[in-house]
């Protein structure tokens, strides 16, 4: 564990040398006290979410896989319908059943 907490102040030392979020003038040290509390803040949450969102979710998708497959399925055609245009991702359809013009 310690050395996981090694990695992460050494790659929390580079990043703020390099990146200086809070620009130059700020310093180094407010510099890693920000990036600090933004990735420390963002590993919590992915601990939170781990430990008690995590297992539930889970647990629901693999009961319900063809609610939760659909899902992807659904924003794939829009996507498609938005990207190609309705008639060309169904263009199967019979020329009758698809204009609606006279």
């Amino acid at each position: 564990m310690s050395a996981n907490y090694l990695a992460v102040l050494v790659v929390g030392l580079i990043l703020t040398k390099h990146w200086l979020p809070l620009g130059p003038v700020k310093g180094l040290f407010q510099n890693l006290m920000f990036v600090v509390l933004l990735f420390g803040g963002l590993l919590a949450f992915f601990q939170l979410f781990q430990r008690v969102i995590y297992e539930p979710l889970l647990r629901w998708c693999l009961k319900n896989k063809l609610l939760f497959l659909s899902i992807p399925a659904v924003i794939l055609i829009l996507g498609g319908c938005v990207w190609l245009g309705f008639d060309r991702v169904f263009g199967f359809f019979p020329t009758a059943i698809r204009n609606t013009t006279p």
